[in-house]
């Protein structure tokens, strides 16, 4: 025992510095996971009753747009008019695009290759018809001895016939010789302007997520410019549908039809949405990760600029929520609504929904929920706690 009282009184003596060492690690944990992107996106606006308004969500090709505070939605097709800005956005996800083309291309009736066919083929069967109708005149004039043949190079009107009726016309020998001689140069040339229309648009690239989205869009902004040393004279804008979308990767490849005609392709850049909001990719400019608490605080801040002076309840940002949340509930709960209380800091510090909700979601799907990032209520621009009740059959889709 006694020679135990040493171990025992050295213990006591440096305890304080182990407790102060765990003590230290505790007050240092491992730097927050960077799952989160800050990035410059897009601000697309398009005309509605003669005012701009700004989509705020893309979602199975409709454009969602909210006038006097009542969503509206649009064809993404049948939008004409578009103008856009950049925009500092966050998004907690990441999409890889790789072997990017956009090439000018030719639909099959613009195709110089299909053009020289048919106008090939049209020359050479004008052709035959000529000099058939001219081979049968001179086998018919042999026949009758109504005039003499001197020369088959000579106009018609050297051919006198002595008896009979008028002769045939000649002259389809002649024209017969050179449609045929065209034909030959068609099909030797190719035919057609060295610059035809384009009214097609070959794009193909790769795309793969950091997760799985079951859809989702490109929108491509072009440049588009009429000489290749001139300067871009318009904007085109397309938005190109997808589905299926995974972290294996896929490869897609579109003919766009609607290009416009003959023009070429000064630069473009590339955006792309997946279930409604706008995700970050390797073409994003000024792409940094950042953590869940540094992309809350941005959100904040760049909320409260857009809202001076303004009163509002708290808002949600826009997330798509798993597959998992969505399989758990059934159709009759799709009215029923969660209320989530919120901070002045944007954080849910309480979700308030019935028993059988609870028990159809779970803890990790209310986790799921909860964790997304918010917006903090307003009043007169300063921002105050508040209560924000979604209804399920709008955020689960």
């Amino acid at each position: 025992m006694k020679q135990l009282l040493p171990f025992a009184a050295l213990f006591l003596v440096c305890s304080p510095f182990l407790m102060g060492a765990e003590s230290q690690d505790s007050e240092n944990p491992p730097d927050p996971t960077k799952d989160h992107h800050f990035f410059v996106g897009v601000d697309l606006q398009i005309p509605y009753q003669d005012k701009l308004y700004s989509i705020e969500k893309i979602w199975n090709r409709q454009a969602q747009i909210k006038v006097d505070g009542q969503i509206v939605t649009e064809d993404i097709q049948r939008i004409k008019e578009i103008s856009y800005a950049r925009q500092s956005k966050i998004s907690d996800h990441f999409a890889q695009i790789e072997n990017l083309s956009c090439e000018p291309g030719y639909s099959m009736g613009w195709d110089p290759q299909v053009n020289a066919a048919r106008l090939q083929v049209g020359l050479a069967s004008m052709a035959s018809d000529a000099l058939a109708i001219g081979e049968v005149a001179m086998r018919r004039a042999e026949s009758i001895n109504s005039f003499s043949y001197n020369d088959p190079g000579a106009p018609a009107s050297n051919f006198e016939p002595s008896t009979g009726p008028p002769p045939m016309n000649y002259e389809y020998y002649q024209q017969g010789q050179r449609l045929q001689q065209q034909s030959v140069e068609v099909q030797k040339h190719g035919g057609g302007s060295s610059k035809p229309p384009r009214d097609l648009l070959h794009i193909k690239f790769s795309l793969k997520a950091d997760r799985y989205f079951p859809s989702g869009h490109l929108v491509f902004v072009f440049q588009l410019k009429e000489e290749p040393d001139g300067e871009p004279t318009m904007s085109w804008f397309h938005f190109l549908s997808m589905k299926d979308i995974s972290p294996e990767g896929k490869t897609y490849d579109y003919q766009i039809e609607s290009y416009p005609d003959g023009m070429l392709i000064d630069s473009q850049e590339v955006f792309f949405f997946a279930n409604g909001s706008e995700i970050a990719t390797n073409y994003s400019p000024k792409h940094v990760q950042m953590n869940a608490a540094d992309a809350q605080t941005f959100i904040n801040y760049l909320y409260l600029a857009k809202n001076e002076g303004r009163t509002r309840p708290p808002q949600r940002t826009w997330k798509y929520l798993s597959p998992e949340f969505s399989s758990r509930l059934k159709d009759d709960m799709k009215d029923e609504s969660i209320t989530l209380k919120i901070d002045q800091k944007g954080i849910v510090t309480d979700v308030v929904m019935g028993q059988s909700l609870q028990d159809a979601l779970g803890p990790g799907n209310i986790q799921e929920l909860s964790s997304e990032l918010y917006l903090p209520g307003l009043r007169e621009g300063k921002p105050v706690a508040g209560e924000l009740t979604l209804r399920l059959g709008d955020i689960v889709y």
